[in-house]
């Protein structure tokens, strides 16, 4: 018996939504998958909270530039390193800000 269509094995991150092989995946079926790559991330971002250097943006690729302000938020139930710019895409929509001084602060900066 054959059959044309390939089996896939692995497991959907819940944060980044790419499925991965069991063995770069942590977690069980009922909490949901996290991968490692994930993980990693989530790590560094506990680093940074004590003191490390951000290495760069979780969400756009590059190495951390000069200049660039970088923002650390609870995201998808990890915490997140991101620069400025992914932020303000990802602060609207999750109502992170609503109801603070700095949310306040930025509509009086005239930012939405």
């Amino acid at each position: 018996m054959t059959s044309s269509a390939a089996l896939l094995i692995g497991a959907r991150c819940k944060i980044c939504s790419r499925t991965r092989s069991y063995g770069e995946v942590r977690g069980s079926e009922a909490e949901g998958f996290t991968c490692v790559r994930c993980l990693e991330w989530h790590n560094h971002a506990l680093a940074v909270l004590a003191g490390a250097i951000p290495r760069g943006c979780q969400e756009c690729p590059g190495e951390l530039r000069e200049g660039v302000k970088m923002v650390l938020v609870p995201k998808d139930g990890i915490y997140q390193v991101l620069c400025k710019s992914c932020e303000a895409r990802y602060a609207p929509r999750s109502g992170f800000y609503r109801g603070t001084l700095y949310e306040k602060l930025k509509k009086m900066a005239g930012y939405k």
